[in-house]
């Protein structure tokens, strides 16, 4: 097999990591938000979100990526919501 036609030598990947989604109505996170990635509001251009954040440096930068790898923590102290929410950002 010719590997010069399976490979592709301009491969990129992206790597997202450690997001730390979290559920702001929890007062545990009151006065010690772990991250900018809150949950349950709703995503608001022009105010500081990771998500809108990276949306916008996307768009403005042309970036592209053929895979992107979301390493770490997704969402805040392996809370099922807070997973199941960070992937969905809203």
């Amino acid at each position: 097999m010719d590997n010069k036609k399976i490979c592709n030598p301009n491969l990129t990947i992206a790597i997202l990591s450690d997001l730390h989604a979290y559920d702001n109505s929890k007062s545990e996170y009151k006065d010690n938000p772990p991250s900018w990635f809150t949950i349950g509001d709703p995503i608001q251009k022009n105010v500081r979100h990771p998500i809108t954040d990276l949306i916008s440096l996307i768009e403005k930068e042309s970036i592209v990526s053929d895979f992107l790898f979301c390493a770490g923590d997704i969402g805040d102290k392996a809370y099922p919501i807070h997973i199941e929410l960070g992937y969905g950002s809203n």
